[in-house]
């Protein structure tokens, strides 16, 4: 049943969450992301409502009176204001004080220039970490929740934070009092901001925003400066991490990374970049397992970082509609259908409300029809009916945004103007053919209606071939063509 979203997240309007049981990992990992991007479009509403971050530490308890995200999952936010350079590291931890906590602690951070994510420090803990120095002056926003959206409890947030040298000064440094913090922070003239060229430290993640100007080049810099949109210093600050793995991970690993480095460092859009990061994250997620987490943790936070020249990606319209129909059937049917039974039918309705791509819709679709195909034999054709129903829009969705409709408006004018030609030269009832497959392309919406325009326009030229010189046909041919390729490739 959905909820309504009091306090902080009030102006959201967020759904509740839906399932007592926990979909598949990938989807739980894809629905987070998704998740930090709402965070992140609605940073402005939830900082001013947030609860200050006390520099002593906070201990909170995450439970289902708490406000609720899309997902399921339930947050407590915080706020601190920060300043230009300062060195921040958070940690949330599971209350190890109270016993029977679940909470499986994810940490994240937003400010005006960084979006930030952590899950698990390392393999062998599940806590949060983030160590980040920060881009600008202003208000940011800390975030505790759940990886599992059933999995709440007692948990205990801290703050250090490290200030940044004074241009006449030697670096001095203020930290939290919370002595656990202490010991994880790394010493001032690793963390703070250099004012004259010193060796690059990984042991903290930089946002893009935030990095240091290079020292003055003791060689003339290049005539070119690299043609895409990540900044030099981060590059190579991400390529100097990538080579610090060379004795521990092997040759063809490292290789693959290295080629990443350079992808990265030739995206020139943001379309172009984020494919890399997520092949980045998932290829140093993948050395968990052989890389020592001092090493490790500094480049999955560098690119963590990558992320926030990224914008965040929005939902489908549409879609909304279709999730808040299942949502209501879900609910009908939690009454009469025991919790497991519906864990496929959870987790189709999570990807369907977070899809971002055709691809993510087409995935969510499926997933939707094989959790109805699982229901069939314990439920009634009654109870069916609406989720085929929900099934067939969805269908109906996906086939309506795949129609290339700026594609066929281009192809309008020119269509037009070749019937005006052939107008000149035929007879009024053979003109009609043409404008009646023009029209029918005019007003076409989806697949179908392309594909029938299509065919109508083949069969109007079909007539004409013996009719006039083959000069006259060049064009509108061209466009049948082009019309059809249209329909392949969207379909």
């Amino acid at each position: 049943m959905r909820k309504q979203v009091c306090g902080l997240l009030a102006a959201l309007a967020l759904a509740t969450a839906y399932a007592q049981t926990s979909p598949t990992l990938n989807v739980l990992q894809a629905s987070l992301e998704q998740d930090r991007s709402t965070l992140v479009a609605n940073f402005a509403v939830i900082v001013e409502r947030a609860a200050p971050l006390d520099l002593n530490g906070i201990s909170g308890t995450l439970d289902t009176s708490d406000p609720v995200l899309a997902s399921g999952r339930h947050i407590d936010a915080y706020r601190f204001d920060g300043r230009a350079g300062q060195a921040v590291t958070l940690e949330l931890v599971k209350d190890p004080d109270t016993p029977g906590s679940q909470l499986d602690p994810v940490l994240v951070l937003i400010g005006s220039h960084l979006a930030l994510l952590s899950d698990d420090i390392d393999r062998n803990n599940v806590n949060s970490r983030l160590i980040v120095t920060l881009p600008a002056d202003g208000a940011y926003l800390v975030i505790a929740t759940s990886f599992f959206d059933d999995r709440l409890g007692a948990y205990r947030l801290t703050i250090a934070v490290q200030e940044p040298p004074s241009p006449e000064a030697p670096p001095s440094e203020s930290v939290s009092p919370a002595p656990e913090m202490l010991a994880e922070t790394p010493p001032a003239a690793e963390t703070a901001r250099p004012s004259s060229p010193a060796p690059e430290t990984p042991a903290q993640a930089m946002p893009l925003e935030a990095l240091p100007a290079s020292p003055a080049p003791e060689t003339p810099p290049p005539e070119q400066a690299p043609p895409g949109i990540v900044p030099p210093e981060f590059l190579q600050r991400l390529a100097a991490q990538v080579g610090g793995l060379d004795e521990v991970v092997a040759g063809a690993q490292l290789e693959g990374l290295e080629q990443l480095v350079e992808q990265a460092r030739l995206a020139a859009t943001p379309a172009e970049l984020a494919p890399v990061v997520s092949q980045l994250a998932t290829a140093v997620a993948g050395l968990r397992d052989i890389v020592a987490p001092r090493l490790l943790e500094p480049l999955q936070a560098t690119v963590a970082s990558l992320q926030a020249l990224l914008p965040p990606a929005l939902p489908l319209a549409g879609v909304a509609p279709l999730v808040e129909q299942l949502d209501s059937e879900l609910a009908q049917l939690a009454r009469v259908v025991a919790g497991p039974r519906l864990e496929l039918l959870h987790a189709a309705r999570t990807q369907l409300a977070q899809a971002t791509t055709l691809a993510e819709l087409a995935a969510g679709g499926t997933s939707l029809q094989d959790a109805i195909n699982q229901l069939r034999d314990l439920l009634a054709a009654r109870l069916i009916a609406p989720l085929e129903g929900i099934f067939a829009a969805v269908e109906a969705l996906e086939q309506k945004l795949s129609f290339p409709a700026e594609a066929v408006q281009a192809l309008l004018p020119r269509l037009n103007s070749a019937i005006d030609q052939l107008a000149e030269v035929l007879a009024p009832a053979r003109v009609e053919l043409l404008q009646a497959a023009l029209a029918q392309l005019q007003a076409a919406e989806d697949l179908d209606d392309l594909l029938a325009a299509s065919s109508a326009l083949s069969t109007a030229l079909e007539t004409l071939r013996d009719l006039v010189v083959p000069p006259l046909l060049v064009e509108p041919e061209a466009i049948l063509n082009e019309l059809e390729a249209l329909a392949i490739t969207s379909g």
